[in-house]
Formats: structure tokens, C-alpha cells, sequence
């Protein structure tokens, strides 16, 4: 499955009568090519593109609008495009800079081939697509709802097909959604006080920055004595939103991926987004508090003799 996965076409030199095509993904055997979604040419351009759609659907998707920009991601392939190019290095960035081309997917420069595996636990999952087929099926049998799942055999068939397919994901609409999540993790400015680039962007920055807890997290950041204190990992999770919002976006495309639960319109696209966010930030809350407790516990001086708390 690894060895037919379908890596992207490469593209024919430019030459002074035509400009360079964007790269188009190769087909497997009996696997269909959708046509290429037209958009501007050059070496970046592709990327280009894509951003470009994914920003209208997220100006637009607060309402239900956006509806042929994502439609366009979906039946271009964009998403399977984006996984493809993932396998053969970095692609274009997603308009932030030191954002990582696979938004934290995989703790490799490019996804690595999948490992059978031997375990799972659950306090020691790697990276979305860095984790093997055992470690995948694991996650799923202790969702909600497993009960719908397919029996074991197949769902490692099934398994095996998604670690081998572009984003670790079969269902196109779901790979779309993955992208414009992205796009929207990367944009993520909970530190900054300007306004983002669309308007999912600035509904979600409102919220983080109303949090007291980002308040005392963005102080850290700002705090050199704190880079290495207590705060130092809240305030890293705020100044690398990315990371958090796409592996748990990942997740939740990735339940419905096995359960074949497809993204049918912008406005369950926005549900799914927003919905991360407010996860996302109740465990930022939750961590910045239980920092709070461990500053606030008293220390060995304060003890009596009895070992009680004083």
C-alpha cells in the first residue's frame, strides 16, 4: 500500500511558449484523477491557490457561505494534492513563517512509512501521522460509538489504507477540511492584538484573548526569566496554536473518516472548527490552572512535623 501510494506527477520544465503546470497527483491503479483545478501558474502557485480558496471559505463559512470555494477544494483533489507533495519535501508555507509545511502532523520532515506496531497507550501517541496501524486502530476502538466499526480484521484493512493515504485520510471532504483548518491554525494569533486575515481567524482570536489564562500565559512570553519556568509550555502552545488545532482536528476528521462521515457543507465545516477551538482552549485553561496549583501548593518548609500541610 505504501509503495502504490500516489505520489505527485512531476511537472514538465517551463519553456518560453508555456508556463509550468501545477504538479497533479499520480493515479493509483484503478484510481480516477480529478481534473486540475485551474488557478495561477509557477513554481509556488499551486499553494497559492489552495490558500486562497481556503481563506474564502473561512470569510464566509461563520454564515454558511463559502459553499463553491470548498466545493472547488474538494473536487480538485486539494487535499489529496497537499498530502502527496508532503512525501517528496517541504511545499509552500501557509503565509506564517516558521510554520512547519505538515502543520505538526508528523515529527519528521516528511511522514514516514507506517509500522505495523506491537502497543498503544494512550499517554505516549506520536504525531497523527507518525503513529503505526496498531496505534491507529487502537485510538479508534476507544471512541464513542466503536460499536459501528467494522470487525477488527477489517478495520486494520481499513487502517492500512488511510496510514497509506495523503493526510493519513481517504475521505476527500475530510482532507479539505484539514487544509482549511490548517489554514486557519497557522493564522492563529492568541499573543497578537491585530486582526487576522479572515473573519474565522478573528472569531477565534476574540475568544483566546478574552481568556485570563492566555493573559498570564502571553506574560511568560514576554518574561525572559520565564522561558524555562512553569509557564513555559502554555506560552509555547499559544505562540505555536498550530500544533494543538491540527493534531485535534486530525483526530476528529480521522473518527469520521472510519466511520465514513464525509464534511457535507461549510456550515458543518465551521461546527467542526469552532468546536476545536473551544477543546483547545479548555485544556490550555485547565493546564495554565493546574500551574497555578503547583505555585501555589505549599512547600516541604511549610509542613509540621506530622507531615501535614500547615
Amino acid at each position: 500500500a505504501w509503495a502504490d501510494r500516489p505520489l505527485p506527477a512531476p511537472s514538465a520544465p517551463p519553456t518560453p511558449e508555456a508556463p509550468p503546470a501545477a504538479p497533479a497527483p499520480a493515479a493509483s491503479p484503478g484510481t480516477a484523477v480529478p481534473a486540475a483545478t485551474p488557478g495561477p501558474t509557477g513554481p509556488t502557485a499551486p499553494a497559492e491557490h489552495l490558500r486562497e480558496l481556503a481563506d474564502a471559505v473561512l470569510d464566509s463559512c461563520l454564515s454558511g457561505g463559502g459553499g463553491p470555494a470548498f466545493a472547488a477544494l474538494v473536487d480538485g483533489a486539494a487535499g489529496r494534492s497537499l498530502g502527496a507533495a508532503l512525501w517528496t519535501g517541504p511545499v509552500s508555507g501557509w503565509g506564517r513563517p516558521g510554520v512547519p509545511a505538515h502543520l505538526g502532523l508528523t515529527a519528521a520532515d516528511v511522514p514516514p512509512p507506517p509500522a505495523v506496531g506491537t502497543g498503544a497507550s494512550t499517554t505516549a501517541l506520536p504525531a497523527p501521522l507518525d503513529r503505526s496501524v496498531y496505534e491507529r486502530v487502537f485510538t479508534l476502538l476507544r471512541t464513542p460509538g466503536h460499536d459501528d466499526l467494522p470487525p477488527v480484521p477489517e478495520l486494520v484493512d481499513a487502517e492500512v489504507a488511510r496510514a497509506c493515504a495523503p493526510l493519513g485520510l481517504t475521505g476527500e471532504s475530510l482532507r479539505a477540511a484539514l487544509l482549511v483548518g490548517g489554514r486557519l491554525a497557522a493564522g492563529l494569533d492568541p499573543l497578537g492584538s491585530g486582526a487576522g486575515p479572515t473573519a474565522a481567524h478573528r472569531a477565534l482570536d476574540r475568544r483566546w484573548r478574552r481568556e485570563s489564562s492566555v493573559a498570564r500565559a502571553r506574560r511568560a512570553t514576554v518574561d525572559p526569566a520565564w522561558t524555562q519556568g512553569p509557564f513555559a509550555d502554555p506560552a509555547r502552545a499559544l505562540r505555536e496554536p498550530w500544533t494543538a488545532y491540527v493534531r485535534r482536528l486530525w483526530a476528529r476528521l480521522h473518527g469520521r473518516d472510519a466511520h465514513a462521515v464525509p464534511v457535507s457543507d461549510t456550515a458543518e465545516l465551521w461546527a467542526l472548527l469552532d468546536g476545536i477551538s473551544y477543546s483547545v482552549l479548555r485544556d490550555h485553561r485547565a493546564r495554565v490552572r493546574a500551574v497555578l496549583r503547583s505555585l501555589a501548593a505549599p512547600g516541604p518548609e511549610t509542613a509540621d512535623a506530622s507531615g501535614s500541610a500547615a
